[in-house]
């Protein structure tokens, strides 16, 4: 039987001014965490799943994967949270906006690798459409990321996490040709599977307003919260599918609108 990765994606953990760590916006704003609500997670997903290990060293059988996208600045403070813990995180950079306000800079990014963290690519200048880019713009977007953060770190890059969830088998070949071998996608699934020599991995998403309890039902894989991640998946990969690169405008009109509802 195929070893499970579960797999729980994060984005910021952040207190105050949302805009302090990672991108800002309604879109960004829904992924942050505050350290009190972060802490109330690792509490409850530690007493059912982990250790959180590197899907670099990862051991036979089932395996348990903490992830954070963006490379927000609060990645440092996410990391101690982490190695209180024993717990080893995955953090995937888009590389346009290293050093620049709220993102963590170059020593920030080696001190991360340095404690023993997985950093990773999440494409140069993290497109939301990336499947509906042509492919030279996808093996742009990654090479260029690998590039940097290989020269950044002085060592080989190999793991990457689609920004978005913008999934395509072009997207992931792309990867693969810039020299990526494990990338993680935003599929609601523990399941791995291949394509050539890559193999990629499902996340289960968490935002601000997913309670403790739920974090922890997708760490167990619970089969209800399982089926109604991926339904909701399902349903956001067919409007990004129909919208191509209006995807960003259209998911910001759906959450102003349900604020203002």
């Amino acid at each position: 039987m195929t070893p499970r990765h579960t797999s729980l994606l994060y984005h910021d953990v952040v207190d105050g001014d949302p805009s302090a760590s990672g991108f800002s916006g309604a879109a960004a704003d829904r992924y942050k965490l505050t350290t009190s609500q972060f802490a109330r997670h690792l509490d409850a997903v530690s007493a059912v799943a982990g250790p959180a290990v590197s899907v670099l060293a990862t051991p036979p059988g089932d395996a348990f994967h903490m992830s954070f996208d963006d490379g927000g600045a609060s990645s440092l403070a996410i990391a101690d949270a982490l190695e209180a813990r024993g717990w080893v995180g995955h953090f995937f950079i888009p590389t346009a906006f290293v050093g620049m306000p709220g993102f963590l800079d170059v020593a920030g990014l080696r001190e991360l690798a340095h404690r023993g963290h997985v950093v990773g690519s999440h494409s140069h200048s993290h497109p939301l459409a990336m499947s509906a880019l042509d492919r030279s713009a996808m093996a742009d977007e990654w090479s260029r990321s690998t590039v940097i953060l290989s020269d950044l770190l002085g060592e080989a890059v190999t793991v990457g996490a689609i920004p978005a969830g913008s999934y395509s088998r072009a997207v992931a070949e792309a990867a693969s040709e810039a020299g990526l071998d494990r990338l993680f996608t935003s599929e609601p699934t523990a399941k791995t599977w291949r394509l050539g020599t890559l193999t990629l991995y499902g996340r289960f998403s968490v935002v601000a307003a997913t309670p403790p309890d739920l974090a922890v039902a997708f760490a167990r894989g619970d089969a209800r919260a399982v089926a109604l991640q991926a339904a909701s998946w399902k349903t956001k990969r067919a409007i990004r599918s129909a919208v191509g690169p209006l995807w960003g405008l259209t998911r910001d009109l759906i959450l102003q609108r349900r604020k203002a509802g």
